[in-house]
């Protein structure tokens, strides 16, 4: 399998943030997890492209060692790009570990209610398709797997990212605070 996404920690991970590491890497298509032990980000970067990936997501940590940050890179320039960044505010991990399976197609990213610019921009970060909005009752998906964007309307965060297999949820689920691109910054 070619991998195009490698995802990867913070220099000195907690072991949640190893965790989100690990079930993003197996939750997200073509994805590998590298181990970062003491290497630069050059060093990470240059290891990455050296897999023929073309992204990279840094996990990063946050307040008291949870998941703080979700970066992602595009490698296909000379240097690495910084596209997006997420703040967030929490992860829900599914029950039991590793029990999500690498997905056998390509993901796709669509948003629940009607089309989002950060569901737009996220698919643009991980260089998945992006459906637009959809309504997951009704719409059928072969049993692929979908990343779901859902707008909240609680104050503390402003979107949850949820993985879904056809019509089954895998559990993790990604509470996101604000986002920013490379050239606005938005919160909730």
């Amino acid at each position: 399998m070619s991998v195009e996404l490698v995802v990867s920690t913070s220099r000195h991970p907690t072991p949640p943030v190893r965790r989100l590491a690990r079930e993003l890497s197996c939750a997200l298509w073509s994805a590998k997890r590298i181990n970062r032990g003491g290497s630069s980000f050059q060093e990470l970067a240059l290891l990455s492209k050296g897999l023929g990936a073309r992204r990279l997501v840094l996990v990063d940590r946050g307040l008291h060692g949870n998941p703080g940050k979700l970066l992602f890179y595009d490698l296909s320039q000379d240097e690495p790009v910084l596209l997006l960044v997420l703040w967030l505010r929490g992860v829900i991990f599914p029950e039991k570990l590793r029990s999500i399976r690498r997905p056998a197609n390509p993901l796709l990213v669509a948003s629940i209610g009607g089309y989002l610019d950060f569901a737009e921009e996220l698919a643009i970060a991980l260089n998945y398709p992006y459906l637009g909005g959809v309504d997951p009752g009704i719409a059928d998906f072969d049993n692929r797997r979908i990343l779901l964007v859902e707008p909240s309307e609680k104050k503390s965060f402003a979107y949850v990212l949820k993985f879904q297999e056809g019509s089954r949820d895998l559990g993790l689920k990604i509470l996101v605070k604000k986002f920013a691109t490379r050239l606005a910054s938005f919160t909730s």
